[in-house]
């Protein structure tokens, strides 16, 4: 990925990210555990990336994963780098099929993003979602 499309996406996520903070009324702690690439803790931490996630499609208002958001998503990164791509594609497809998404949308959004983390580092990359 050039440098250039990793600062747009990146750009974009901060964006989306202080217009969820304003609405979520997260706090700074939160901020930084996603920052950090932590699970938040708090209701509004987990709230906070729900947030995200319904603003750049991963999920609906209900909770529930957006397949769709995910797969345009996924294209679009493969269109930029495939080799990163095909990274978020494996990421994304151990993930919806590990995280139940019937439960309450920031405790699913929370659990995502753990799952999302935690198989970045195995593939050893983390894909501009969060950062």
């Amino acid at each position: 990925l050039s440098s250039q499309d990793a600062s747009k996406i990146t750009k974009n996520i901060l964006k989306i990210g202080q217009e969820c903070l304003k609405e979520i009324g997260a706090s700074a702690a939160d901020v930084t555990a996603i920052m950090q690439k932590k699970v938040p803790t708090t209701k509004e931490g987990k709230c906070l990336i729900f947030c995200v996630h319904q603003k750049i499609g991963f999920q609906q208002s209900s909770g529930k994963t957006n397949l769709p958001g995910i797969e345009g998503w996924i294209n679009e990164m493969k269109s930029l780098d495939k080799g990163l791509g095909d990274k978020m594609q494996q990421i994304a497809d151990n993930c919806i099929s590990s995280v139940d998404d019937s439960g309450d949308g920031c405790e699913v959004a929370s659990v995502s993003f753990g799952c999302y983390v935690a198989k970045a580092k195995e593939v050893n990359s983390y894909t501009y979602i969060y950062t």
